[in-house]
């Protein structure tokens, strides 16, 4: 949405992967109580990379540097379908 201009937020308001709704629930909320299983463990870096490739997106196309960011929005989708793809198995493994 930022980055066609249809949200007002800016950088800044991405930076931090412990303060969206995931990180919240994963650092301090109800995630915990499932600390011990692979995939919860296996969240955090690909939730980071979400967070780092989506801020260098935004940098990059502030910079009007389209390839650049592109590029960034490429890694931002894949390390979020590796989240997606950890968060099915934590949901089938808490059943």
């Amino acid at each position: 949405a930022v980055m066609f201009d249809s949200s007002d937020k800016s950088v800044d308001d991405f930076a931090r992967h412990t303060e969206c709704r995931l990180g919240k629930w994963y650092y301090q909320g109800d995630g915990r109580q499932y600390a011990d299983l692979p995939a919860f463990k296996g969240l955090e870096e690909p939730h980071k990379r979400v967070h780092a490739a989506g801020i260098e997106a935004m940098l990059a196309a502030q910079n009007n540097d389209a390839r650049s960011s592109r590029k960034s929005l490429k890694k931002m989708e894949d390390a979020s379908v590796e989240v997606f793809r950890l968060l099915s198995k934590l949901d089938q493994a808490a059943r």
